[in-house]
């Protein structure tokens, strides 16, 4: 029998003392133990009944009836466009905001025709600078852009640096940092460029000196040969490219784009360029190194020509807001640069003890001011520098234009939009239209004369290229919901 005690809990009676005034009880927590019956209760016996058999009815078979077969339509074909329908559509898609895509950019210049002849030969020579000169709107950018892309196709490292607040030309350092931030290259093999990445090109040479040529590039700047040595000796010992892509390496390019202070293990204390107007000579040895050892990869799978420099908004070198140091500082550069170009010897020779009114010291036979903290460095270590220079400016007044004419650099002058050149475009325009489109204008001769009309005032080219495809488009519109496009409605249309 159960019971329940007050003090020790449940358990099982085993038998009674003293006629049933006590009690031997084996409690369930606690073992044997005596107790008076009446500290207990009796817990009622809990009757289990037998739970009835369940009969299972057997479950008749379900017939599964066939599923009839289901005909699967054949997917029409879809029909991909061709890879020119898809480049002649993104050309369209820029020319709607008035820009000219890269890609296309070498396509769509035309109207100029003699300014670019000139600048394919520039392009053509080993060396030497080039100048542009024209108004606000007159096709600038859009040349500087095709000879970017020009030059990327040719084999040239090419950067760029807009002369202004962050770019100051009497600041040389400050023009070098956005030079090297901006550097581009062509990967060859796989036909894409290669955008901000100076320490790839770094890469690639110290490949190439390894495989090819041990001793490198002879007379290379001393303020390049710390990183490239390093890299060279990880090359050789068989460094992986995540190896190489080290902490040194990296602080060795932030010094170069001008970022030294940055925390990194990499230091210069007696080769780092000092942020002053004399400086001029630093960044010009710095920068013929590098055109000379891109052209010197000759073997290599990623060759290059050279290195060529791009300055736009020159007009701001000698600003009327600068002091006559400074604007000299600014021409220095300018002077150096040019002189790189022109693979003058005097470079290699000239003594550079005299000093000026500044007491900063020159060239016997260029004139050029010196570093007097680097005083050993010249502005050019190589009889070939491989570097060429594009200067533009805004047509105005301005001291640099009449110096580089003194050095012989060639110019070229934008003039106004002819009507001729303007048909030229226009008719690029609706070719490039009609082949990503499947459009067919139907009145070309008088589209073109109310464009002509319309666009007698501007000569810019963003302006014609964005009005022309305006108005192909609201013509294609008309025919879309109107039986027929008679010549008499471009009026209507384009009015």
């Amino acid at each position: 029998m159960r019971i329940k005690h007050k003090e020790w809990g449940i358990g099982t009676i085993l038998y009674e003392l003293s006629g049933g005034y006590q009690l031997l009880v084996n409690f369930d927590d606690h073992g044997k133990i005596q107790v008076l019956q009446k500290d207990c209760e009796k817990i009622p016996e809990v009757k289990v009944e037998k739970v009835p058999e369940v009969k299972v009815e057997k479950v008749p078979e379900v017939k599964v009836e066939k599923v009839p077969e289901v005909k699967v339509e054949k997917v029409p074909e879809v029909k991909v466009e061709n890879s020119d329908i898809l480049a002649n559509k993104k050309i369209i898609e820029a020319f709607r905001l008035g820009i000219v895509p890269g890609f296309a950019i070498q396509d769509i210049t035309v109207g100029r025709e003699k300014e670019i002849k000139k600048v394919e030969k520039w392009l053509s020579k080993d060396s030497e600078s080039l100048m542009m000169i024209g108004q606000y709107g007159q096709g600038k950018s859009h040349i500087i852009r095709y000879i970017r892309q020009k030059a990327l196709d040719e084999g040239y490292l090419v950067a760029y640096c807009d002369i202004g607040e962050e770019s100051l030309m009497h600041k040389p350092k400050s023009v070098f940092n956005t030079m090297m931030k901006s550097l581009v290259f062509k990967d060859k093999e796989n036909g894409v460029n290669y955008n901000n990445n100076l320490k790839k090109f770094l890469k690639l040479y110290a490949k190439f000196v390894s495989k090819f040529s041990k001793e490198g590039s002879q007379n290379m700047s001393k303020f390049l040969k710390p990183g490239i040595g390093n890299l060279i000796r990880r090359i050789n010992n068989k460094w992986t490219e995540e190896e190489l892509d080290s902490n040194y390496l990296a602080g060795f390019v932030d010094y170069l784009c001008g970022d030294e202070d940055t925390a990194n293990p990499y230091r210069f204390k007696k080769s780092s360029i000092p942020p002053f107007q004399t400086s001029a000579s630093i960044i010009c040895n710095i920068l013929s190194s590098i055109g000379n050892m891109a052209a010197s990869m000759n073997n290599s799978e990623n060759s290059f020509k050279g290195l060529i420099l791009i300055f736009d908004e020159g007009e701001a070198i000698d600003s009327p807001g600068y002091n006559s140091k400074q604007r000299d500082g600014g021409i220095n550069l300018v002077n150096g640069l040019t002189e790189i170009s022109n693979n003058n010897d005097d470079l290699l020779s000239e003594s550079h003890n005299l000093t000026n009114k500044y007491g900063q010291y020159y060239g016997e036979q260029t004139k050029l001011v010196y570093s007097g903290i680097h005083k050993d460095v010249r502005f050019s270590n190589h009889k070939e520098n491989h570097v060429k220079c594009l200067f533009t400016f805004v047509e105005g007044e301005t001291e640099v234009i009449d110096t580089l004419e003194e050095y012989g650099v060639e110019k070229i002058i934008l003039i106004d939009f002819t009507s001729i050149e303007k048909n030229k475009l226009i008719y690029k325009i609706i070719e490039i239209y009609e082949k990503a489109y499947e459009y067919k204008v139907k009145h070309i001769e008088k589209l073109r004369n109310i464009l002509i009309k319309r666009l007698e005032n501007s000569d810019n080219t963003r302006s014609i290229i964005k009005i022309t495809v305006e108005a192909i488009e609201l013509s294609k519109e008309w025919e879309n919901h109107n039986d027929e496009l008679d010549e008499s409605d471009y009026e209507k249309i384009l009015r």
